[in-house]
């Protein structure tokens, strides 16, 4: 997980659990993270989210 946490742009949590070193890593790490969402705010969220991923990536830099 940490592996992938290091070469992500951004963090999705996909559960309500998480181990607590995998969390406590991803948060040093600094990368925007989406927090576990329900049913139904998951879709908005999730959008929201990856918009702010898109933006701060250097895939859509000049």
């Amino acid at each position: 997980m940490k592996l992938a946490i290091d070469h992500a742009d951004g963090i999705s949590f996909g559960s309500e659990v998480i181990n607590p070193e995998v969390e406590k890593y991803a948060k040093k790490s600094g990368k925007p993270i989406l927090e576990f969402k329900g049913e139904a705010e998951y879709a908005d969220a999730y959008n929201e989210f990856y918009d702010l991923v898109l933006e701060n990536s250097e895939v859509l830099a000049d």
